[in-house]
């Protein structure tokens, strides 16, 4: 073979090598570059899914702080609804008293007793009546308050609170509020249709003894049948 051939073949087989390393290079260029862009939008996704991530976690304790809300709301709103139900029989009667007279109720006051007089232990409990029919139902009604553990003094006529609707449970001072409760209760037990609890707030009052209640029957309690 000619020399010129010679040198031709190798300068071609130089520069067939020099394009395979550039090929070679410009490949592994590529794919760095790929692997660098790859690794940057992972980076930025990363990012992106914890600034995400942490946006629901924010939501997410918004939402129980507002359920949790929500529910404190419900449970104070079933409290005052129950509070309203215990009241509305005490409204009725003030309302209907106000209606039938413009004069206030009389209420009998308890005096202490003299030196010397055997108190009961038991708690002590004043009937009134506002209808003379109602006492044959009072009557029957006292003694199922003395099964219960109270000390019944009686049934009194009161004809000046004519216009009372509904039954309620008097008590003089907050100490006595539990047996206040106690008394209401076994008035429900026995019968007596949503009595309420009326605190008279006698506090400082030297003329009242504790642990004494009024019961006060609505008009027309009775009905036309007695509890047996």
């Amino acid at each position: 073979m000619a020399p010129d051939n010679l040198e031709l073949l190798r300068r071609l087989e130089t520069h067939q090598a020099a394009a395979r390393r550039r090929a070679v290079w410009i490949s592994w260029s590529s794919v760095l570059a790929a692997a660098i862009v790859l690794a940057v939008l992972i980076v930025f996704a990363y990012q992106h899914l914890a600034g995400v991530q942490a946006q629901v976690a924010d939501a997410q304790r918004q939402a129980a702080a507002e359920k949790d809300r929500v529910d404190r709301l419900k449970k104070e709103e079933a409290r005052l609804t129950g509070r309203i139900n215990q009241l509305q029989p005490l409204v009725e009667n003030y309302q209907a008293e106000v209606r039938a007279q413009p004069r206030p109720v009389v209420r009998r006051e308890i005096r202490s007793l003299a030196p010397g007089v055997e108190v009961s232990a038991q708690p002590r409990v004043y009937l009134q009546i506002v209808a003379p029919d109602d006492r044959e139902y009072a009557d029957q009604m006292g003694k199922r308050l003395e099964n219960a553990g109270f000390a019944v003094l009686g049934v009194e006529y009161v004809e000046q609170a004519a216009a009372l609707k509904n039954t309620e449970v008097r008590y003089y001072k907050k100490a006595d509020e539990a047996d206040a409760v106690r008394l209401r209760d076994a008035l429900a037990a026995a019968g007596v249709k949503s009595p309420a609890l009326l605190y008279l707030g006698l506090e400082d009052s030297r003329k009242v003894r504790p642990e004494t209640y009024e019961v006060w029957f609505g008009a027309g309690v009775g009905g036309p049948s007695l509890p047996r």
